[in-house]
């Protein structure tokens, strides 16, 4: 889908460069190219992931504290891919479920809300647990992942690493 996008991309901006230069000069044409190329090489290097994540997390702060409370009453069974969310809070994980995972270090549980997951395994996504040291390894459907940014109240994000 990537690589489709790119095509495009680059084929929008041939035509529009050679469009400009056969009709208003290479003055009109070479700024739009180095426009085009700026915009490509920070699309490609800029990683919008920390924006999106404490974006996402600042405006459904009062779901995740949801979660959370669920999470603390014992609503959410260790079962390993999780259980289905209460429809009001599916929006918080890509498959609408929450779900245990632990800690390889023999550290506390955390409770899940991916983000992403793999096929067929792995995932990355948001995580609370309360109390616990950051720099521990977690099983996240069998691929490691470790705390990446604090959110606040108990929420962290995991990542691959």
């Amino acid at each position: 889908m990537y690589g489709s996008a790119y095509l495009v991309a680059v084929a929008l901006t041939v035509f529009a460069v050679v469009v400009l230069w056969l009709r208003r000069g290479p003055t009109w044409a070479v700024p739009v190219l180095v426009l085009s190329l700026l915009a490509a090489f920070t699309i490609v290097e800029l990683d919008c992931t920390s924006l999106f994540v404490h974006g996402f997390y600042r405006l459904n702060r009062g779901d995740f504290t949801a979660v959370a409370t669920l999470a603390r009453g014992g609503d959410v069974t260790h079962a390993y891919y999780g259980d289905r969310l209460p429809p009001s809070l599916r929006h918080l994980s890509i498959d609408g479920q929450a779900a245990w995972i632990h800690s390889s270090d023999a550290g506390p549980d955390a409770v899940s809300l991916p983000a992403w997951t793999g096929i067929p395994d792995g995932a990355v996504g948001y995580a609370y647990f309360v109390g616990t040291r950051t720099d521990m390894t977690f099983d996240c459907f069998a691929d490691p992942c470790r705390v990446h940014w604090s959110l606040g109240d108990g929420w962290y994000w995991l990542d691959r690493g």
